[in-house]
């Protein structure tokens, strides 16, 4: 069995790449190694691979992680428990896991979607080429597929955020293993006592922590809080015999370490390297030019990791970045991959990881500037609470718009509807998080942008911003006998024509909603221009399960139209409504039921 690649690799491969491929292709002649992703996708291997049959014919070529053995026996129990047959088409693993005999790595196989009958690349490579309107689909079919997901939603009450989001910063501590006596005992049942107490140089005795992950070539090991809704998540270096140690298993036997770094420590030093030697990291704020100085999001972390609130749990990816949607551009097929890290978490983690990823990855870097990063998240945040029409900011069009996507789809989610603080707090610590990233270094002020983003977004939980009120409805006739619209309507689309359909009546050419048995005398325009965003609303807002109910109430069979997805039930439902004159109907009910919607485009 041969491992080759056609020449486009970057680098060549190690043997122990190569063993895993040719185990897990066994039953071929060659296999062809097309293309390495390199986004990350938490320090695996994953590459694009065409197997070759016996009588020299391409088979369609599927997607191969590689990694150490117990990170992908954790992959391929998390996807058993969490991601298998709910998420068909974009999140399949296609067989068990191949582990060579005598290696320290395995792999996993992903079929494409599609069959893998187009080319493919990552969500991240596909944002910097495709239009707006494709990158918007492109998300728009994500949500829609990891809504069956989500929608599993449980509520925890009182979750904390310390607990919640540990996993998103660096290391609470990073040790280095010595054999000098300690000056501090670290146990599960006492780490809130001592941690605040440790500096760097200390000495500490570990044990009864649980091992997460072992890093064999570089002698380090993980350790947190055994079977708890606490965390602490300690990195040892080092560390001697590190083949005694596997995931999952309890330390007893004491270790001693030194403290070379804590938390904060490390985040001041990411920052400073970000921001500049001079920054001044220990005030509570960050000037700006012709601004108001914005809050410092490092010294607010404490208090804010502090926090608690009720909220949505759910099983999700949680590593839902850019570099793990994989895209076939032709198609507009999807496909998830890498879920190594996938659980029951806070729901909003998903959005937030995007999001991350949108600002560290798509943003240019002209953002990392105060006066232009903070009028940016201003204007996203008043065009999805209600505000009129907003200017798009000149040159940014297309991250502005990924990110009002993933936030239209995330506000669904949120505990409390229009309440920002759970979005925001989750935001900083991810923005605040991403600085440890050492990708992150080669792109021009990435690390910059993202901890401005984190100020911004603290600025934004702090003092909400005065948003313009939409604009009022202009009473207007187009001909002597036309009725006038009350100035208190609601405008919603564009223009039908025609003189009457159904309960709606028209004026001039369009359509006003009369009203409606059980409503107030609001009354509803419409016209098709718009059908597209109230498509999106549906599919967006709004659940398979609450879209059936829909079909329910308004008496249609939901089973009668052609599509089988959640998009195309929306988009036939608007237009059978539209020829029978009940649209207006259905906007009523949607807007009751979501009035957080973002229905200013209506306006």
């Amino acid at each position: 069995m041969t491992v080759v690649d056609d020449g486009r690799l970057q680098r060549p491969l190690p043997p122990y790449l190569k063993t895993v491929l040719a185990t897990m292709f066994a039953a071929y002649p060659k296999v062809i190694v097309k293309h390495e992703f390199s986004e990350g996708f938490s320090g695996s291997s994953v590459f694009l691979v065409r197997p070759i049959q016996r009588n020299g014919r391409p088979e369609l070529p599927s997607v191969v992680k590689i990694d150490e053995y117990d990170r992908i026996e954790k992959e391929w129990n998390a996807y058993k428990t969490c991601i298998q047959n709910k998420l068909p088409n974009v999140a399949v693993i296609d067989g068990n896991p191949t582990y060579p005999h005598g290696s320290l790595y395995g792999g996993l196989r992903y079929p494409l979607a599609g069959s893998g009958a187009f080319e493919v690349e990552s969500l991240q490579a596909y944002c910097q080429h495709a239009s707006t309107e494709k990158i918007r689909y492109a998300f728009e079919r994500l949500f829609t597929s990891l809504d069956s997901l989500w929608e599993q939603k449980d509520v925890h009450a009182e979750l904390h955020l310390a607990a919640a989001y540990d996993l998103s910063l660096p290391p609470n501590l990073v040790l280095e293993w010595t054999e000098s006596r300690p000056d501090h005992y670290l146990r599960p049942q006492t780490f809130r006592r001592h941690a605040r107490s440790l500096h760097v140089g200390d000495t500490v005795q570990l044990s009864d922590f649980q091992v997460m992950r072992v890093w064999r070539k570089s002698h380090q090991i993980e350790l947190n809080i055994p079977q708890s809704s606490s965390s602490y998540m300690i990195r040892c270096q080092s560390v001697p015999d590190i083949a005694a140690y596997q995931v999952g298993q309890i330390i007893y036997q004491p270790i001693a370490c030194r403290v070379k770094q804590t938390r904060m420590g490390a985040l001041h030093a990411l920052a400073a390297k970000a921001l500049g030697e001079n920054a001044e990291l220990t005030a509570k704020s960050i000037p700006s030019s012709s601004r108001n100085p914005l809050p410092n999001p490092l010294t607010a972390l404490p208090k804010l990791l502090n926090q608690s609130f009720d909220a949505y749990t759910s099983c999700i990816h949680a590593d839902l970045h850019l570099g793990n949607v994989l895209v076939e551009p032709k198609s507009g097929n999807i496909h998830l991959i890498d879920f190594v890290n996938a659980g029951e978490f806070h729901l909003l983690r998903d959005f937030l990881n995007l999001e991350m990823a949108v600002v560290t990855r798509v943003l240019p870097p002209d953002l990392s500037d105060p006066e232009q990063i903070i009028p940016f998240y201003e204007t996203l945040h008043c065009a999805l609470n209600g505000a009129g029409t907003v200017a798009l900011p000149a040159g940014l069009e297309r991250p502005f718009s990924i990110l009002l996507s993933i936030r239209q789809a995330a506000q669904k989610y949120f505990f409390k509807q229009n309440e920002w603080r759970e979005y925001y707090s989750g935001l900083i610590i991810y923005l605040l998080g991403s600085l440890r990233y050492g990708d992150l270094d080669g792109i021009n002020g990435a690390k910059r942008t993202a901890f401005l983003g984190a100020a911004t977004a603290l600025s934004l939980l702090e003092n909400e911003p005065e948003c313009e009120e939409p604009p009022a409805v202009q009473t207007s006739r187009s001909s002597s006998n036309e009725e006038s619209i009350p100035p208190q309507s609601i405008i919603y689309g564009d223009i039908i024509h025609g003189d009457k359909i159904g309960g709606d009546k028209i004026i001039g050419d369009k359509i006003i909603g009369n009203k409606i048995s059980g409503i107030q005398t609001t009354n509803y325009e419409y016209s098709p221009k718009h059908r597209g965003t109230f498509r999106k609303i549906l599919t967006t807002y709004f659940s398979n399960s609450e879209l059936n109910n829909i079909y329910f109430d308004l008496g249609i069979d939901y089973e009668n139209f052609s599509g089988s997805g959640k998009i195309d039930k929306a988009r036939e439902l608007i237009l059978h409504m539209e020829k029978r004159g009940r649209i207006s109907e259905l906007i009523r009910d949607c807007h009751e039921s979501r009035p957080n919607a973002p229905w200013w485009w209506a306006h």
